[in-house]
C-alpha cells in the first residue's frame, strides 16, 4: 500500500565498541549497513583473515550437525521448533566454549570411525584375496629354493583339469590343485628354473594369472587368521565409535545453537568491514524505517557514541521496505520478481494484488484444484516458518487457491467435469437426465452457475476481455492517482480522463448508442494531446498521434484472450482424464482405473497449469498493468540479520 520512508543513520564510536554497535543493530532487525564508498576495515586489514577463521568454523560446525543429525534420538516433526536464544550478545562463555569442544570432538570421532570403516573394508579384501588360497600350507613368502620356483595362480576352468594337469607335467613343471569354482582353477605350481621359459609360455597359452599375494608373509590360513581377527577388532571400535555420535547427539542443540552463533559472528564481521575508520573511531552509515527510528535512537542512547537521522538528500537512492497488509504482504515477491518501485512513488502490491486474485482464478477456476492449493500452500507456509523465503510465495498460492474455488463454483468445475462422467459413465445416468444449471445455458450438461468456459467458449472470451478492459482502465485510474497526487491534475485530465471519455464513446457505439460521446472523446484528445508544442501545427499533429494510441489499448487489450486459452486448457485436459480414468465403468478394475488415472492424471494436469497460470497472470500484471504507470528501479532494503537456521530470538521485533 506504501513505500515506507527512510532515514540515514550516521553513528560515530570507538573501535573498541564497533562489534557490539553492529551486534545491538542486527539484533534490532531494521538498520541497512552501506559502504558509500571503498573504506578501511575496522581495526586493521586483518579482518579478511578473522573472516576467513569463521568461516572455516562454521563450515565444522555445519559438518558436525549434519554428521550427528541421524543419531540424533530428537522426535522428527514436520514443525521443526527452533531453540530460543540471543546471537547477538557474542561468542564467549562456557556454554560457546564446551559447544566447540563437542564440535571437535565430533569430528575427530568422525575421522577415526571414517579410518577404521576404510582399514575393514581393506581388511575384507585381503581376505577374499586369501580364502581361494587356504589349502597352501607354506609360507607365501617362500617363493624359491635353489633349484626350483613356487606359483599360485588361477587358471580359467575352460578345459578339464586332468588336460591342463597333463600339459604341465610334460612341461617339466608340477601342479597342485588348491581349490575350484565356476570361472577358475586355484593352482599351486612348483617347477625348475631351467627351463621356466618354457613353462612359462604355457602358463600364458593357457591363461594362468599369477597371484598377488606379496604383502603377505605367513600361510594364507595364518594370515587369514589373523585378518579375522583384526577384523573382530575393528567392528567392535567402529560400534564403540557409532555409540561416541548417538551420544553427542543428545547435544545437538549446543552444536545448532553453536552453527547460528558463528553464523551470526561472521555476519557481523562482514558489516564491520563497511564502516569507515580513522585512528580513533569509526563511522557506520545505514538506513532505518522511519517508524523504527525511536527505536534505535533508543538503543543508541545506552552506548557511548554519536548518531544523527536525516532525510534523503537529492539524488540519493533510499532502499525500498513495502508495507501492506496480510493478505498483499504476500504479492510483495512477484514485485521483486519484475522491479520494486522507486523510492518515494507508489507502491502497486495492494491494487495488483487485488487483480491477481482475480485472474489467477479465472485462468484456473476449479474448485478441486483450487483446494488443492489452498490445502499445499497454507500448510507449507507453516511447515517453512514465517522467516523462509518461501512462505510469502506458498501463501499466495493458497490465496490463489480459495479464488479458483470461488470461480470454480461459478465455471462448474470440479476436477473439470468429473462429477459428471462419474454419473455418465459409472453410474449410467442418461445424458438428459445431466443437470445443466449454468445461467448461460450450452447444449451439454454443467454444474456451473454461471457459464461453462469450455461449453460456451465465446461467451468465456468475453468474460476475459471484459476482465482486460477493468485491468488496463485500473491501471490508467493509477496513473491518474499519481499524476493528481504530484500536482499535475490538468495532465491527469488530458492523458487519462479524455481516453476514458474515448473508451466510453466506443462502448456507446458497440451497443447502437449515439456517437456523440465517442466524437467527444475524439475531439478532446486531438485539441488536447499536443498541448506541450508552441507551433499549432505539431499541437494538431500531435494530436491527430493521440489517437494512435488506441491501437496500443487494443493491443494489449487482445493480450487477455490468455486467460481463456488457459481457462480452456485447465478444463480440456481434466475431462480428457475424466473420461480415460471413468472408461473402465462401475467395475473392480474401473474403481482401480478411476482411481489411479484419476490421482495422477490431476496431479500432472495441476501442476502444468498451476505453472502456466503463474506466468501468465503475472505477465498481464508485468506488461499490461504496470506498463500504464509504474515507476521502478527501487533497490529492496536489507537488514543486517542474525542467523536463524535452527535458532530463534523470542524478544525480536518486526520491521514496521
Amino acid at each position: 500500500m506504501s513505500v515506507i520512508p527512510m532515514k540515514k543513520l550516521t553513528v560515530l564510536c570507538t573501535h573498541g565498541d564497533a562489534d557490539k554497535l553492529v551486534r545491538r543493530l542486527m539484533k534490532l532487525r531494521c538498520v541497512e549497513i552501506t559502504q558509500d564508498r571503498q573504506s578501511r576495515a575496522v581495526g586493521s586489514a586483518d579482518v579478511e583473515v578473522d573472516c576467513a577463521a569463521r568461516e572455516k568454523s562454521l563450515l565444522l560446525t555445519g559438518e558436525a550437525v549434519k554428521l550427528l543429525t541421524p543419531y540424533s534420538s530428537r522426535p522428527k516433526s514436520f514443525f521443526k521448533k527452533k531453540h530460543s536464544a540471543d546471537l547477538t550478545c557474542g561468542d564467549t562463555g562456557v556454554a560457546y566454549a564446551a559447544a566447540l569442544r563437542l564440535r571437535d570432538e565430533t569430528l575427530r570421532t568422525r575421522d577415526e570411525l571414517a579410518a577404521c570403516r576404510t582399514e575393514a573394508e581393506r581388511n575384507r579384501e585381503k581376505q577374499q584375496t586369501l580364502e581361494p588360497w587356504t589349502a597352501y600350507d607354506l609360507p607365501l613368502s617362500d617363493t624359491a629354493t635353489r633349484c626350483t620356483e613356487t606359483v599360485l595362480g588361477s587358471v580359467p576352468s575352460s578345459m578339464p583339469y586332468s588336460q591342463l594337469e597333463n600339459e604341465f607335467e610334460q612341461a617339466g613343471a608340477e601342479p597342485e590343485l588348491l581349490g575350484t569354482d565356476k570361472a577358475n582353477y586355484y593352482l599351486f605350481v612348483l617347477m625348475p628354473k631351467e627351463g621356466a621359459e618354457r613353462i612359462r609360455m604355457l602358463m600364458n597359452r593357457v591363461g594362468f594369472v599369477r597371484a598377488n599375494l606379496n604383502e603377505f608373509a605367513d600361510a594364507p590360513a595364518v594370515e587369514l587368521q589373523r585378518l579375522r581377527e583384526r577384523l573382530d577388532c575393528l567392528e567392535g571400535e567402529e560400534a564403540r565409535l557409532i555409540t561416541a555420535l548417538r551420544t553427542y547427539a543428545e547435544r545437538l542443540d549446543e552444536l545448532e545453537i553453536l552453527y547460528d552463533t558463528e553464523a551470526t559472528a561472521l555476519t557481523a564481521l562482514r558489516q564491520q568491514a563497511k564502516l569507515e575508520t580513522t585512528d580513533y573511531c569509526v563511522q557506520l552509515t545505514g538506513w532505518v524505517p522511519t517508524p523504527r527510528a525511536d527505536t534505535v535512537a533508543e538503543m543508541l542512547n545506552y552506548m557511548d557514541c554519536a548518531y544523527s537521522f536525516d532525510d534523503p538528500a537529492d539524488g540519493e537512492e533510499a532502499p525500498i521496505l513495502l508495507k501492506n497488509n496480510k493478505f498483499s504482504k504476500t504479492f510483495e515477491w512477484v514485485i521483486g520478481m519484475y522491479a520494486y518501485p522507486q523510492y518515494g512513488r507508489f507502491d502497486p502490491t495492494f491494487v495488483m494484488s487485488l487483480f491477481y486474485f482475480v485472474i489467477f482464478g479465472i485462468m484456473f477456476a476449479d474448485v478441486g484444484y483450487g483446494l488443492l492449493l489452498v490445502l499445499g500452500g497454507f500448510i507449507g507456509a507453516k511447515l517453512v516458518g514465517k522467516k523462509a523465503g518461501l512462505h510469502n510465495m506458498l501463501m499466495m498460492f493458497g490465496y490463489c487457491g480459495i479464488s479458483c474455488v470461488i470461480m470454480g463454483v461459478l465455471f462448474g468445475a470440479y476436477f473439470g467435469d468429473l462429477p459428471l462422467a462419474v454419473m455418465r459413465n459409472m453410474m449410467g445416468i442418461a445424458e438428459a437426465d445431466l443437470p445443466n444449471l449454468a445461467l448461460i445455458r450450452t447444449d451439454s450438461p454443467t454444474l456451473a452457475i454461471f457459464m461453462d468456459p469450455v461449453g460456451s467458449p465465446m461467451e468465456f472470451l468475453i468474460v476475459s476481455l471484459a476482465i482486460g478492459a477493468v485491468h488496463l482502465i485500473g491501471g490508467m485510474a493509477v496513473k491518474f492517482y499519481i499524476l493528481c497526487r504530484d500536482g499535475q491534475v490538468w495532465d491527469a485530465i488530458c492523458d487519462i480522463l479524455f481516453y476514458w471519455i474515448l473508451f466510453a464513446g466506443i462502448g456507446c457505439m458497440a451497443l447502437g448508442l449515439g456517437w456523440y460521446v465517442l466524437a467527444a472523446g475524439v475531439v478532446l484528445i486531438v485539441l488536447t494531446h499536443g498541448r506541450n508544442e508552441k507551433n499549432i501545427v505539431m499541437k494538431f499533429a500531435k494530436g491527430l498521434l493521440g489517437l494512435y494510441d488506441l491501437v496500443s489499448y487494443a493491443s494489449d487489450l487482445l493480450s487477455y484472450s490468455r486467460i481463456l486459452a488457459l481457462g480452456l486448457a485447465a478444463g480440456v485436459v481434466a475431462q480428457v482424464v475424466n473420461i480415460l480414468a471413468t472408461i473402465g465403468g462401475a467395475t473392480v478394475p474401473g474403481f482401480i482405473l478411476l482411481v489411479v488415472v484419476g490421482i495422477f492424471g490431476h496431479l500432472l494436469n495441476l501442476a502444468l497449469n498451476v505453472l502456466g497460470t503463474f506466468v501468465h497472470t503475472s505477465r498481464l500484471q508485468y506488461i499490461e498493468f504496470f506498463g500504464k504507470f509504474y515507476e521502478d528501479g527501487g533497490k529492496p532494503f536489507a537488514a543486517a540479520l542474525p542467523s536463524e537456521k535452527y535458532t530463534e530470538d523470542e524478544n525480536e521485533s518486526n520491521l514496521v
